[in-house]
């Protein structure tokens, strides 16, 4: 028996292929009223994680190094953001933008999608 995380997107295809084969055999039912053989349960089961595992598969490949992702705005890391009035602190994806200043005018700026970028700006 495999561990959850050993299981990927590429194992789950292969056996759902074979069950397929299968599949061809069994009538699958739906609706109100109608009950799932086991196997029908199972093989949906399995689809519903094939197409999961697909999904993070693809959201950690474009994650890369950092260690979240914003679905909306991929290229956007989740930071905790200020309190408002009620003292609820926020996590929401955004960009963290630098300014570099040198007498009282702006000298250079940098966007980083992390929230504490690990250089400094230099003009």
């Amino acid at each position: 028996m495999y561990l959850a995380e050993d299981i990927k997107a590429k194992r789950l295809k292969k056996f759902i292929d074979k069950l397929n084969k299968i599949k061809s055999t069994i009538a699958f039912v739906s609706g109100i009223g109608k009950r799932k053989t086991d196997f029908q349960r199972d093989y949906e089961l399995l689809s519903d994680w094939y197409e999961r595992e697909k999904k993070y598969e693809y959201y950690l490949r474009r994650m890369k190094d950092r260690n979240s992702l914003s679905k909306t705005d991929e290229s956007a890391t989740f930071m905790l953001l200020k309190e408002d009035h009620m003292r609820n602190s926020q996590l929401k994806p955004a960009y963290n933008v630098q300014i570099a200043v040198d007498a009282e005018y702006i000298v250079a700026t940098e966007i980083f999608n992390d929230s504490q970028p690990s250089g400094a700006i230099y003009a």
